[in-house]
C-alpha cells in the first residue's frame, strides 16, 4: 500500500487506467455503471483474473460493493497528515515498496520517486513474475520472500 494518501498524491501515482475508471467507481446515480467499472477494475487486479477461481473473484467484487460510493472516494481522497510518519522517515523508519511490474491500477515508479526523499531506509523489490496489483494472490512466494528477507533484514540492524 501507499504510506499515506492525500488526492495530490493519490493523483500522482493512480495510472491513467485507474483515473479512466474512478469516476464511474464513485457514481451515485447508476448501479448498472458502478458495477460494470468495478466488476472490471476488480478483476483488472489480478495478472489474469481468467485464471482465479470464480468465487475468489466473486467475493473480492462483493467486498469491492460493500463500499458505498462515498466510501470508496473517502479512501482514495481524503487528506492525511503524514507529518509524523515523515519523521519517523527521516529517523530511519524502514520502508518496503513492493511493485509489480504489472500492476494497472498504481505506478509504483512514481511511489519510489514520490518516497525516496522522504525515506532514509527504503527497500524496493519488483515482482516480475505476475507482478499483480494482487501480486500477494497472484505470485505469493515471491512477495512473501520479500517480506520475510526485509525483515529479517530489518531484525539484524
Amino acid at each position: 500500500g501507499i504510506p499515506w494518501l492525500d488526492p495530490a498524491f493519490f493523483a500522482r501515482v493512480t495510472t491513467p487506467f485507474a483515473r479512466e475508471r474512478l469516476p464511474n467507481l464513485n457514481r451515485e446515480d447508476s448501479t448498472s455503471a458502478v458495477l460494470a467499472a468495478g466488476t472490471g477494475f476488480v478483476e483488472a487486479l489480478f495478472y489474469n483474473a481468467e485464471e482465479v477461481p470464480w468465487e475468489t473473484r466473486a467475493h473480492w467484487v462483493g467486498a469491492f460493493f460493500m463500499q458505498t460510493p462515498k466510501d470508496r472516494v473517502l479512501a482514495m481522497s481524503r487528506p492525511q497528515d503524514p507529518t509524523k510518519l515523515l519523521e519517523q522517515a527521516k529517523n530511519g523508519l524502514p520502508l518496503l515498496i513492493i511493485g509489480g511490474r504489472e500492476d494497472r491500477p498504481i505506478d509504483t515508479s512514481v511511489v519510489v520517486k514520490e518516497m525516496e526523499s522522504q525515506f532514509t531506509k527504503m527497500k524496493v523489490v519488483w515482482i516480475e513474475e505476475k507482478g499483480s496489483h494482487a501480486m500477494f494472490y497472484d505470485n505469493m512466494e515471491a512477495t512473501m520472500k520479500a517480506i520475510t528477507d526485509f525483515m529479517n533484514e530489518e531484525g539484524k540492524s
